[in-house]
C-alpha cells in the first residue's frame, strides 16, 4: 500500500514464514499483527508491532490487542490520505467485535480480511463480518495458494460465498471520491 510515497507493509514475516516472497520495495512503514520489532534491522523502516496509537509521515495507525490461535496479536486501523482501512490479520476465528471496536470500526472504507478458514475466518463466516462492517471495498487474504506453506481453504470458497461478484487485478488503487457509495464491492488481488 502506498499513498503519496509512503508505503506500508503488513505482515511480511508471515508470508515469508510460509513460503511467500516479500515484496521488494522499500518500505516506510511495517505493521505486524504478529511478530517482534527485533525481527528487522533499523533500514528496513519504521516497525509498528502492537496496540497503540501511531502517527507516521502523516499516516495514522491505531494497534488493538487481539488474538490468534491464543496467541496475541493486533488489529490495525489505518487513516491515511481520507481513508479508513482495517487489517483484520491479527483477528483469530473466535475474535469478537466489542460494541466500542464496532463503533470505531463503522465507517471503514477498506477492509483487509482473512478468509481461508482455519485459525482465521471461515467464508461463511468472513461474510458475516462483511455484512457487520460494511466496508465500501473488502480484500480478501489469507486463503490457500499453491506457493505457501499454509493450510487454509481456496479462495474460490469465499468468493462462491460472495456470488461471485468480484473484480481482480495485481494492485488496487483508491481515490477517496472513487469509493463506491451505496453499496460493497470485493476485489482481489492477484499476484504478478
Amino acid at each position: 500500500m502506498v499513498d503519496g510515497g509512503v508505503s506500508l507493509l503488513f505482515d511480511p514475516l508471515t508470508l515469508a514464514d510460509n513460503g511467500g516472497k516479500i515484496p521488494r520495495t522499500q518500505n516506510d512503514i511495517i505493521v505486524l499483527s504478529q511478530g517482534l520489532e527485533d525481527d528487522y534491522g533499523k533500514n528496513d523502516g519504521f516497525v509498528i508491532a502492537g496496540p497503540g496509537e501511531y502517527e507516521v509521515k502523516n499516516v495514522f495507525i491505531y494497534g488493538f490487542p487481539s488474538f490468534v490461535a491464543g496467541k496475541k496479536s493486533t488489529i490495525y486501523l489505518v487513516e491515511m490520505e481520507g481513508l479508513k482501512i482495517l487489517h483484520l490479520g491479527g483477528a483469530g476465528a473466535d475474535f469478537k467485535f466489542s460494541d466500542e471496536l464496532l463503533e470505531r470500526f463503522a465507517d471503514v472504507d477498506i477492509l483487509l480480511l482473512p478468509v481461508g478458514g482455519e485459525e482465521f475466518w471461515a467464508p461463511k463466516k468472513a461474510m458475516e463480518i462483511v455484512n457487520q462492517l460494511e466496508p465500501r471495498i473488502t480484500v480478501p487474504m489469507g486463503y490457500q495458494d499453491k506457493d505457501l506453506k499454509v493450510k487454509a481453504l481456496p479462495l474460490s470458497d469465499f468468493t462462491k460465498e460472495i456470488g461471485g461478484n468480484f473484480e481482480t487485478g495485481d494492485k488496487l488503487k483508491v481515490v477517496r471520491k472513487d469509493l463506491p457509495e451505496d453499496s460493497s464491492k470485493f476485489f482481489v488481488i492477484e499476484k504478478s
